[in-house]
């Protein structure tokens, strides 16, 4: 398949490493089914997005540290949100929708004051 569309680049390359590549390129985002894509319109995703968003605004405020992505499906899934289709990169695109959060680095948040 790579073959077909990049010719001999990446013949030689497993799949597991192109796939750890773009876990780590945030231009590509890996959906809940380990597919990834390039774009991912947030209003079409499998969940409730404004519901999503608000919860970690309000769990960025109490906190007095960055968190990331992982940290922050954790504690949704603590304060009862399914996050079953909630990848770190996901996650990451719904907040920074949010003008009351500030990435710093990569997929890690706090909240903007």
């Amino acid at each position: 398949m790579l073959a077909d569309l990049f010719g001999a680049h990446f013949s030689e390359w497993a799949v597991s490493d192109i796939q750890r590549i773009m876990r780590r390129t945030p231009m590509f985002i890996q959906t809940s089914d380990g597919k990834f894509t390039l774009e991912l319109d947030v209003e079409e995703l499998d969940f409730d997005v404004e519901s999503v968003r608000v919860r970690s605004v309000e769990l960025l405020r109490e906190s007095t540290e960055l968190l990331g992505c992982d940290d922050l499906i954790d504690r949704l899934e603590i304060a009862g949100h399914d996050v079953t289709d909630i990848t770190t990169g996901v996650l990451a695109l719904v907040l920074r929708g949010s003008e009351h959060i500030e990435e710093i680095g990569r997929n890690r948040f706090r909240y903007r004051k």
